[in-house]
């Protein structure tokens, strides 16, 4: 199989009180590979458990699939769904051992996710332009300081 799209992430939904089903349009090969996120109207961000909060459906199709949520998250509060690849290698190809390219394809693949994921992550930093240097990095972050405080 291959990674046809480039999207890691879903979402934000608007939570409802009644809503309990939402999509989520990558593949993923685990169900541990997403995390999902309330966020309340205060912006705080909440991970829910899975098998607790939720449930995983549509494990390795290409287009994803469905978390159900229990409860149905409350209005004024939304749902995010990113994937969450961990970043550990577990395929071992023996010497002399048997090829199996599926073992390999899988190894590729989550490599291609985990890129994604940083992809995604990554557009959502602040960042200085390619041609800036040390001191725009330090000017950026004085700002940050002085609007936080």
């Amino acid at each position: 199989m291959t990674v046809p799209s480039e999207v890691s992430k879903s979402g934000p939904y608007n939570g409802n009180g009644s809503t309990t089903v939402f999509a989520y349009g990558f593949r993923v090969l685990n169900a541990a590979h997403l995390r999902v996120l309330r966020v309340n109207a205060d912006l705080t961000e909440t991970a829910l458990v899975l098998n607790t909060n939720y449930i995983v459906s549509g494990v390795g199709n290409v287009g994803g699939g469905n978390v159900t949520i229990t409860p149905a998250p409350a209005a004024g509060t939304k749902i995010v769904i990113v994937r969450n690849v961990p970043f550990t290698q577990e395929t071992d190809l023996e010497n002399q051992g048997a090829y199996y390219a599926e073992t390999v394809e899988s190894g590729l693949d989550l490599a291609a996710m985990r890129d994604q994921q940083l992809r995604e992550e990554v557009s959502r930093a602040v960042k200085i332009p390619a041609s800036g240097d040390a001191s725009q990095l330090n000017t950026l972050a004085a700002n940050i300081t002085r609007l936080a405080s």
